[in-house]
């Protein structure tokens, strides 16, 4: 099964694609985890519109969300689940057969439009997270559900 994480934003920071990788390369090998990046819409400084550039981010995300995906949209609003929560979530999802996408909204957050297109709202926490911080939070967060799902003992609750 393939897991996609898409993030607006430009090139994380080294420390970020470490934690990625490290996470990605232990992940059960009956998983691949990929992320995609995409480049925000730069708001112009003498007339910022941030609508317009959610608007413009949106058909972005949504042209690069893989075909027949279930996708989750990160949201401050979205479910606010715990570990365990999150687990039979993904299995859920996961038994269903489609591959992941998970979408990570830029500094303007996400285009309603692409929510409303989401399968699940997911909020990691009711804290406003870098979207870098975002991508290593869900990454460890996906690898702990499927090292609970595959037995492994990285997960002790």
């Amino acid at each position: 099964m393939k897991i996609y994480i898409l993030t607006v934003g430009n090139q994380p920071p080294a420390w970020i694609n470490e934690g990625f990788n490290h996470y990605s390369k232990n992940l059960n090998p009956s998983f691949s985890l990929i992320t995609k990046n995409i480049k925000p819409v730069i708001q112009k400084k003498n007339n910022p519109n941030v609508n317009l550039s959610l608007v413009a981010e949106s058909k972005k995300i949504l042209s690069t969300i893989p075909k027949n995906s279930f996708t989750i949209a990160l949201d401050e609003k979205g479910d606010k689940l715990s570990t365990m929560g999150f687990y039979h979530n993904f299995n859920i999802w996961v038994e269903n057969g489609r591959n992941l996408c998970f979408l990570v909204g830029g500094a303007n957050g996400l285009d309603k439009s692409v929510k409303d297109k989401a399968d699940f709202l997911l909020s990691l926490s009711p804290m406003t997270f870098a979207h870098p911080l975002a991508l290593i939070v869900l990454t460890e967060q996906v690898y702990r559900v499927v090292s609970i799902l595959k037995n492994h003992p990285y997960h002790r609750a």
